[in-house]
C-alpha cells in the first residue's frame, strides 16, 4: 500500500469508526512491528480476531536475524518465513 492509497482509504475507517480497520491500516504506517502489537491490546477480542483473520496468511514479521523467535509475553512464535504463529493450547 502506498502513501496515497493509505490516505484515500482513512476517510472511510475514519467515517465507520472502524477500530479494527484503523489498526490494519495503521500496520502499513508503524515504523516497527512492536508499535503496531501494542494498539492491538486496545482492540476487543472480536476486533483482535478480526485482525488476525484479515492477515491470516499475510503476517508481517520484523527483521530478525534467526529463523525462530518466541514471545515470552504474547506466547506467540514469529518463524522468519510464516509470520506469527498463535500458541496452542496442550491437554
Amino acid at each position: 500500500a502506498t502513501a496515497n492509497d493509505i490516505a484515500a482509504i482513512k476517510p472511510y475507517i475514519d467515517k465507520i469508526n472502524g477500530t479494527a480497520e484503523r489498526v490494519i491500516l495503521e500496520r502499513f504506517t508503524c515504523e516497527s512491528y512492536e508499535e503496531w502489537t501494542s494498539k492491538l491490546t486496545f482492540l476487543s477480542t472480536h476486533g483482535r480476531r478480526y485482525v488476525n483473520e484479515f492477515f491470516e496468511d499475510f503476517h508481517f514479521v520484523p527483521s530478525q536475524s534467526i529463523d525462530l523467535e518466541i514471545d515470552k509475553n504474547s506466547h506467540y512464535v514469529r518463524e522468519k518465513h510464516l509470520g506469527e504463529i498463535a500458541k496452542v493450547p496442550v491437554g
